[in-house]
């Protein structure tokens, strides 16, 4: 992937769970996208309700079913890796880096 901007006008097409959350990003027929995040951020839907997702822990997953056929409006990673997309109807997802390992992901398919 050239450019994480790349993601926007991607709609999330598919939602998993284990102790990752990932989001298949769908743009037919210029990009599919898979993005994976393995450490605890913060979903906020289009009212201004905050969720914390923890990935691994079921209790904490269901606000992410929301983001599903949502399209992607803008991505910003800043110097310190900290990755915030933000959908068309106001809902926003923000992970940042934590610990030695890569937090998050997002890998061409």
């Amino acid at each position: 992937m050239q450019s994480h901007h790349e993601l926007v006008g991607t709609q999330v097409w598919r939602t998993a769970f284990d102790h990752q959350v990932r989001l298949t990003l769908v743009e037919h027929p210029r990009l599919s996208a898979e993005l994976v995040v393995e450490v605890p951020f913060e979903l906020c839907n289009g009212t201004g309700a905050t969720h914390e997702i923890k990935p691994g822990e079921p209790g904490t997953l269901t606000p992410v079913l929301g983001l599903f056929m949502k399209t992607v409006a803008s991505v910003d990673v800043t110097d310190d890796e900290s990755l915030t997309l933000k959908f068309d109807d106001g809902w926003s997802l923000s992970a940042r880096p934590e610990g030695d390992f890569e937090s998050w992901s997002i890998v061409e398919l």
